[in-house]
This record gives structure tokens, C-alpha cells and sequence, in this order.
């Protein structure tokens, strides 16, 4: 019986073709819409969902007094900030400060014994050690307690380390040197496995801190002094259990007058994780916008609820047309039930071709809009 309803229904819409052609293509342009819009959310808020302990981690968002009587918002502090968070504010289980960084690379010993330079080496941090007791990573040798303590060590992604060295294991990487801007030479002291989750904070590489005094990087990251322009640090701070992120933020406020009273207006507070992927001050990645990115769900609704309306209208402009059809099938002895469930087999019919051709296009819509999205 199921099998005839199903014959009936396909030679329904074969038979009606411009009909099932507009109906499929605009619930399937509904339905793909709807999908490209749910995918790019799902990517955008992604970011940084598979850290450890990410309700308890916040970056130092430091505002300064901007037009109209705002504040413009950084995402770097100035260098003896973090040291002094350390010593004067209660509440903080790890303080890391880190800057990033891209430069070039030459690996006098590069895979196969041959020298390699790299214009650009891509996502570089110059890092305190407590950044790996935040951001926690899986160690294929070296470890985090020790692998950032001196200057001039680099803690490399297993994937950066086979760039560099080729296909040694990750325990014979350890005391390989390489050169940043051909002068600064640093030891590889660590290696750590690829994250494989979104994060904005998806390094390849970390330079000790202690290494920027000792460098040419001294002049780049002044780390003694407090004028916010020179803003040479970001931070990110993990909060003891059962701390109050607005705790910190009213300690906040007799931190920055004790130490940049002489910078009217200098404000600072804590930035929930989950947030830093969407605050369009930050360095970095690109960064979309919070409100534009709810304002693109809200149209993804409103345009399948469309698809909805014009799937519902043009089928009810059809079954008028089909109501003989109908008169005849009660006088050949079909019962109301019988035929209600001819017309969901063409719906589910109709529909499935729509979602089947709406996912078939996805992929093509997604790569078209790619520099868009």
C-alpha cells in the first residue's frame, strides 16, 4: 500500500513539472540559505569551546577614553601591568602575559641538513610560562613547568617542528636552534601536539618573555613602563575557584588610580573567554561582530519562514486546481484518510528534494561567498 502511494505521488509531480520545479528550488534556496548562515555561526562561536576551565578564564581588556565620550577598548596593558596584578590583586590563580608577534626564520639545519628561511613564520607569541597552566596543550616533549623559564627557548606545535626539521621525533627536535630576523638565536625546548578545535589564540610558536630584555625586542615591548601608548602585553588571567570576575573589576579601579592616575580616564577590566572572539579591538585573527552575526540569524529565520509561506501558497494554488482529481477519488470509494495521505506523501516527496538539493549546494554557495565569510 505504501509502495502505491508512493508511485502515485511521483507520478503526480512528474506530471505537474513546473509546479514541482518551483517548489522544490525555492524551499531548497530557504533551506540552503539557512544552513550557509548556521554553519558560519556554528564556526564563529566555536572559538575556544574545548578549553579547560574556559568559565574561569578572562583576558585584561584596558579602555581609554575615546570620541563622544566613549572609551576605545585594547586588548594590550601596559608592560609592568602584569607583574604588579601579581603582587597587588587578590583572586587570580595564573597571570600570563604574552605579545604577539610574526617575523622571519632561518633554520641554519633545516630538513634534510639543508638551511630554509621563511618570510613569514606565521603565528608567533612571546610568552610567560604560566601561558601553557592557562591554555593547556598536550606535551610530545619538554614540559610546561620549565620549557619557557630562560631566555632565548621556543616552544614549537608539532606541525611547525616538522616544517622546520622535517620528520625527526619531537624528543630529537629538543636543542635545535633557529634564528628570528637573522640575529636573535633561540633552542627549541618543547614540543606540543596541534590543538585541533578553534581558538584565537592558535599559536605554532612561544618565545620565552624573559627573552624580549635580552633582545632587540626590548625596544619593541618596553617592559617598565607604564604609559598605556606603549601598551606592549596582552593578558590572560585564570580566576581561582569561586572568584567573582566583578570582584576583580571593583579592584580594578584603585589598581589603575594607584598606578595611572596620571592617565585620566584609563579603565580596566576582566573579558569573559567567550567573548574575545568577537572584540573587534583585538590583534590577531580577523574578528567577526557580535550584533551582525545575530542580525544574520535573524534573517536566516526570516527567510526560511518565506520558503515556508511560498511552499504553503503554491501548494494550496495546486491542490485547487486538483480538486476534480479529488471528487473523482470519493466516488471511486477513497475515504478522506487515503487521500490526506496522498497529499503528505507528494509534500514529503517535494520536501525531501528540497533539503536533498539544498545540502548539493552548500558546498558551491560556501565557496563562492568565501572571501565574504
Amino acid at each position: 500500500m505504501l509502495k502505491n502511494y508512493w508511485t502515485i505521488a511521483w507520478r503526480s509531480l512528474v506530471r505537474n513539472k513546473i509546479y514541482s520545479l518551483f517548489n522544490v528550488l525555492g524551499l531548497a534556496l530557504g533551506i540552503c540559505a539557512c544552513l550557509v548562515i548556521y554553519l558560519i555561526a556554528s564556526f564563529e562561536f566555536s572559538f575556544d569551546t574545548f578549553q579547560q576551565d574556559k568559565d574561569r578564564i578572562y583576558g585584561v581588556d584596558a579602555g581609554v577614553p575615546g570620541g563622544a565620550g566613549e572609551h576605545d577598548h585594547w586588548n594590550c596593558v601596559p608592560g609592568p601591568m602584569p607583574g604588579a596584578m601579581r603582587r597587588e590583586i587578590p583572586g587570580f590563580e595564573t597571570v600570563a602575559a604574552f605579545q604577539r608577534i610574526s617575523d622571519n626564520v632561518e633554520i641554519p639545519n633545516g630538513p634534510e641538513g639543508k638551511p630554509k628561511r621563511l618570510d613569514d613564520a606565521g603565528a608567533i607569541a612571546i610568552a610567560e610560562p604560566q601561558y601553557f597552566d592557562i591554555f593547556h596543550y598536550r606535551w610530545l616533549s619538554g614540559n610546561a613547568a620549565t620549557s619557557l623559564n630562560r631566555p632565548n627557548s621556543v616552544v614549537l606545535t608539532a606541525s611547525k617542528a616538522k616544517e622546520y626539521f622535517g620528520d625527526l621525533p619531537p624528543e630529537k627536535v629538543i636543542g635545535k636552534v633557529f634564528y628570528y630576523e637573522d640575529s636573535l638565536m633561540v633552542t627549541v625546548t618543547g614540543v606540543v601536539a596541534d590543538w585541533t578545535g578553534n581558538s584565537d589564540f592558535n599559536f605554532s610558536q612561544w618565545v620565552s618573555y624573559s627573552t624580549i630584555p635580552n633582545s632587540f625586542w626590548k625596544n619593541q615591548f618596553p617592559l617598565d613602563n607604564w604609559n598605556w601608548l606603549n601598551h606592549s602585553s596582552q593578558v590572560m588571567v585564570k580566576l581561582a575557584k569561586g572568584v567573582d570576575p566583578a570582584q576583580i573589576n571593583a579592584r580594578f579601579v584603585a589598581f589603575a588610580k594607584r598606578h595611572l592616575d596620571a592617565q585620566p580616564g584609563f579603565a580596566v577590566r576582566l573579558e569573559p573567554l567567550r567573548d574575545i572572539h568577537f572584540h573587534p579591538g583585538d590583534e590577531g585573527p580577523r574578528k567577526s561582530m557580535l550584533p551582525v552575526l545575530y542580525t544574520v540569524m535573524g534573517v536566516a529565520g526570516f527567510i526560511l519562514v518565506l520558503a515556508f509561506i511560498n511552499f504553503v501558497n503554491l501548494s494550496t494554488a495546486q491542490s485547487i486546481q486538483r480538486a476534480r482529481e479529488v471528487g473523482i477519488r470519493k466516488v471511486l470509494g477513497g475515504g478522506r484518510r487515503s487521500i490526506s495521505i496522498q497529499f503528505f506523501t507528494e509534500t514529503a516527496l517535494l520536501t525531501l528534494a528540497a533539503v536533498i538539493l539544498a545540502v548539493l549546494m552548500v558546498r558551491p554557495v560556501l565557496r563562492i561567498f568565501a572571501d565574504y565569510i
